[in-house]
């Protein structure tokens, strides 16, 4: 029997079409101000650790009993994300991206 590769174990992460859309405004943005590589750096970063260990990343701020999800937050230089894991299910659902600019 082959050892598992580990792709099983593996999060789900699920985004609607305007998430998708707003990525990539935000990733035009980030290159508009020469920030494309540090945006791309962290959003790929968030997104590996969304499909291993998203219970493990940045910080809880709300719990959706009802719905057995637990929203969290995390914040890498210059993206921030908002997301919730499922409790028992291996899926997440990206709520909201954001890109922080330079201040003018």
């Amino acid at each position: 029997m082959p050892l598992s590769s580990g792709e099983d174990d593996e999060f789900r992460v699920s985004m609607s079409s305007l998430i998708s859309a707003e990525i990539r405004r935000l990733q035009r943005l980030a290159t508009e101000e020469g920030r494309r590589t540090e945006f791309l750096i962290a959003f790929r970063s968030i997104s590996e650790r969304l499909r291993v260990s998203p219970r493990e990343l940045g910080e809880p701020f709300q719990d959706m009993d009802k719905a057995h999800l637990q929203l969290r937050h995390v914040l890498l230089r210059p993206v921030y994300m908002e997301f919730a894991v499922h409790e028992t299910e291996r899926i997440v659902f990206i709520r909201t991206v954001k890109y922080l600019e330079l201040p003018s």
